[in-house]
This record gives structure tokens, C-alpha cells and sequence, in this order.
């Protein structure tokens, strides 16, 4: 992320740094030829110290100057960061005063007992520009949820802190919210948002009085592309995945959304059909195509005008789910998986996506038991004990859930599977063209055997169907 607002500048700092260090050398020269060759030696090394930790200091406001740090507002809270450095033995001074003193410390004689720890803390302050540029531009990006499917039952907290960060009305800094940057305990850097407002009656603050971002955590994110604010994961996105992993349309291309163009299951009808010869009403379905969709399709011998039964297979859902499956089971590690599933992205998926699919869904006392199969506990339960463990199972999760009952992530496996056999089963459905179950008549109940011609799209021919 780029910034074009002004930077942090402080120029006057470095001119004087410089001026201080003009005066040094000029002393140097003058204690050359006036002292003693001992003390002379023990001037210039005091000054060679002093004049390194001017180096120091001037490279450090040289370095805050070359970042970019965002609008002015922004800008404004990093100055005070480095105006500020609060010293163990508790005064505070600006960052590149503690460079200068640092420096001049380790350059002692013999060496400091500290000197790991008073170098890792001048590390720290010289590298301090590019952390807090950094990790500025990876909080931004956290928190920014414009144009964003956020998840609205997630934790309030960083959610605030985005609404502060944006400036939203009622939100801003100076509106009973604020924020600020400061060094970590642990060569960091924090960001810390507080404040609390009444809006619309409502009253709005963070659950701890304060919410604290830390640059570590912020690269975390960053690193492993996982989000603080939480979206609502695409269910499209989920069953396009798992139909492209399951290789049931063969031949079929997918984007980068793993959409897919093409493909056909037709050669493949009878891994998928209900089991038996060809009844209409049970195994299959009937359905009236004019003759000149079937010549569309690319039947030859036919009459346009008339109508002809076109059979159809009848799809096994059971036969589909068992297709699927391990592609579905992959899919569900990622949300629910107690070692590398992610807990927040899980809750959200569920709360937003197929819990709500539940209102509609009536599902039956039996398949809550085949769902809760493999607790030996349920088979002895009534029916009913069995409708209120299901439904306190698939009731809402809350946003501070730290982890999942086996219930919950029995129901979560079971809603998510059939959720995407479903629409896979739809697809299947639109493409009688695949699902023929054999020859097809006309009104006076003519067979007509007549051949394929192979021509056109097949995208064409369902295209026509659904029309039709």
C-alpha cells in the first residue's frame, strides 16, 4: 500500500545534529596540538563516540523522514510516537536522543555487561521507520472493510478500531474515540484504540476499555493471509471448489473463483443414476422436448413440430455424496479441523451461511441420528431428545467461541455436505441431455432411433432445454 499525503519531516533535528558534530571536529583539531598524547587519545575517543551517536541520531530522522506514513492525521500520531521515548530509568526523551545515548553507552571501555541488550534496543530504534511504516500499512489493510462481506457477529473490537482508523461519522478521533502509537514491550510496536460514544442512543466501546494491535500480530495476519475482521466466505466459492476437486464434469475449465464452463458427466451417467432399469416415475423422469430442440441438441429424423418423450435418469443422492465426499471433507478440515481449522472463519460461514438455510430445511428425525452416527450416546436417546440436541447444536455461535462440541461440528459436517451435494444435484439435473436414459418417442408413441449429429455446445443445448 502507497501513500501520497506529506511525510513525517523534522529536518531542524538533523541540521543540529550536524552543527554538533561540525563543533566536535573543530575541537578535535584545536585539543590536537594543545594536551597531552594520552588525554588527547581519550578526547578523541569521547568525541568519536559523541560524534557516532550524532551519526545515529541524524541516520534515524533521516530514516523517518524517507517514509511515507499517510494523511496528515496519521502522520501526526506517528511524530508523537518518535517525540517520545520513555527510558528505563523513566524519562523521555525523542527516539533519536535514546539512539544517541545508546551508542555512546556501547562504545564504553571495557565494553558494558549489557551491551547484547543495550544494541538489541539500538537495533530496534534504527529498524523503528521501516516497522512502523510497515506495520501502519498492514493495520490499514486489516481493518479496512470497504467494499468488504464482513461478518457483522464476529467480535466487535476491531471492527470499532476500523470505524475510527476510516473516520466514520460518529467515530472519529475527537468524537469520544482516539488512537495511538507506541513502543512495545517486546521491540514492537503497538497500536492502541480507546474511547467509548453514544450514538443513536446506543452506547459503543471496546470490551476491554482498550483494543491493542501489535506489529508482531499484524505480520502474523499479514504472512498467513488471514484477516482480524472476518468475511463471510463465498458459499459459491465452497461448492465450486469442491464439484472442480471432485472431477465429476469431465472436461470442464474453472476461473480463478473456480467457476466452471463445460464439462459433462454424460459418459460417466451410470456412477451417478438410481439403481435399476429405466421406470419412469422412479428411476426415471419424462420429459416433453419439441422436435426442434432435440435437432438443436443434435438428433436428426425428427419433425419439429411435434413433441417427443425424452427420458431422463433420476440421480442418486447417495451415489453423488459418496463422489464428493473426500473433496467435501478437505474442504471441512479448513473451517472445523482442530488443528488447522480456523475456529472464526468457521463461526462465520456457519452464522451466515448455512444456519440460516436451517429456517427452511426441515430436517428429519433420521437423518439427525445418521448426522450424530458416531456418538453411541444418541442411539439410546428419544426422538425428541434427539430434535433438542440437534437444535442446540445448530443454534448461532458466538463471536468469542474458543472451540467446538463434537454436536457442533457433527451438524457443521452434515449441513456443509449436503448443502453442496444439493447443487450439484441441481447442475445435474439441467442437463437431460447427459442424463438420457435410452430412446425417445413421439405423440403416437413412434420410437425414434434416430442418430446424434455431432455439432454445437453443449452449453448451447441446456441453454435450449431451460428455454424450452
Amino acid at each position: 500500500m502507497s501513500y501520497q499525503q506529506p511525510r513525517y519531516i523534522n529536518e531542524s533535528q538533523a541540521d543540529l545534529f550536524q552543527n554538533m558534530q561540525n563543533k566536535i571536529d573543530n575541537a578535535v583539531l584545536t585539543t590536537k596540538t594543545t594536551i597531552a598524547r594520552q588525554k588527547y587519545r581519550a578526547d578523541v575517543e569521547m568525541n568519536q563516540n559523541i560524534v557516532e551517536a550524532g551519526n545515529a541520531s541524524a541516520e534515524l530522522i533521516k530514516d523517518i523522514n524517507n517514509q511515507n506514513y499517510g494523511d496528515e492525521f496519521r502522520t501526526s500520531k506517528v511524530d508523537a510516537l518518535f517525540d517520545n521515548y520513555e527510558t528505563a530509568d523513566g524519562r523521555t526523551i525523542s527516539w533519536a536522543e535514546r539512539a544517541k545515548e545508546l551508542t555512546m553507552e556501547m562504545r564504553q571501555k571495557p565494553k558494558p555487561e549489557n551491551y547484547g541488550e543495550l544494541k538489541a534496543e539500538l537495533d530496534f530504534i534504527n529498524g523503528s521507520p521501516d516497522l512502523v511504516k510497515n506495520s501502519l500499512e498492514n493495520m490499514v489493510s486489516q481493518l479496512d472493510i470497504k467494499d468488504r462481506d464482513i461478518d457483522m457477529t464476529g467480535n466487535s473490537d476491531p471492527i470499532l478500531a476500523s470505524y475510527i482508523l476510516g473516520g466514520k461519522a460518529g467515530f472519529a478521533p475527537g468524537q469520544g474515540f482516539d488512537y495511538k502509537i507506541r513502543r512495545g514491550a517486546n521491540n514492537d510496536i503497538e497500536y492502541v484504540f480507546s474511547g467509548s460514544a453514544t450514538i443513536n442512543g446506543k452506547e459503543f466501546k471496546f470490551s476491554d476499555g482498550e483494543y491493542v494491535l501489535n506489529s508482531k500480530t499484524l505480520q502474523d495476519y499479514e504472512d498467513t493471509n488471514t484477516d482480524i475482521i472476518q468475511g463471510i466466505p463465498s458459499e459459491t466459492n465452497q461448492i465450486n471448489s469442491v464439484i472442480r476437486d471432485s472431477n465429476l464434469f469431465k472436461g470442464a475449465e474453472y476461473d480463478d473463483d473456480d467457476v466452471r464452463t463445460g464439462g459433462s458427466f454424460e459418459d460417466e451417467i451410470d456412477l451417478y443414476r438410481m439403481e435399476g432399469d429405466p421406470v419412469p416415475g422412479e428411476t426415471t423422469t419424462v420429459m416433453k422436448v419439441k422436435g426442434s430442440v432435440l435437432q438443436r441438441m443434435g438428433y436428426s429424423n425428427v419433425d419439429p413440430d411435434k413433441e417427443y418423450d425424452f427420458e431422463t435418469w433420476n440421480i442418486d443422492a447417495t451415489k453423488v455424496r459418496d463422489a464428493m465426499q473426500q473433496s467435501i471433507n478437505t474442504n471441512i478440515a479448513g473451517f472445523i479441523d482442530p488443528a488447522s481449522g480456523d475456529i472464526d472463519r468457521a463461526r462465520s460461514y456457519w452464522n451466515n451461511r448455512l444456519a440460516p438455510s436451517l429456517g427452511t430445511e426441515v430436517m428429519e428425525i433420521n437423518e439427525i441420528r445418521e448426522a450424530f452416527g458416531d456418538f453411541d450416546e444418541v442411539a439410546s436417546m428419544s426422538d425428541d431428545d434427539v430434535k433438542s440436541l440437534w437444535a442446540e447444536a445448530t443454534g448461532a455461535w458466538p463471536s468469542n467461541l474458543k472451540e467446538l462440541t463434537p454436536y457442533q461440528r457433527a451438524a457443521f459436517h452434515k449441513v456443509y455436505t449436503d448443502r453442496a451435494v444439493n447443487q450439484v444435484i441441481s447442475e445435474m439435473n439441467k442437463d437431460p441431455f447427459a442424463r438420457q436414459a435410452g430412446t425417445f418417442v413421439d405423440e403416437e408413441q413412434e420410437v425414434k432411433t434416430a442418430g446424434k449429429i455431432v455439432s454445437g455446445e453443449r452449453k448451447n443445448i441446456q441453454k435450449t432445454l431451460e428455454i424450452e
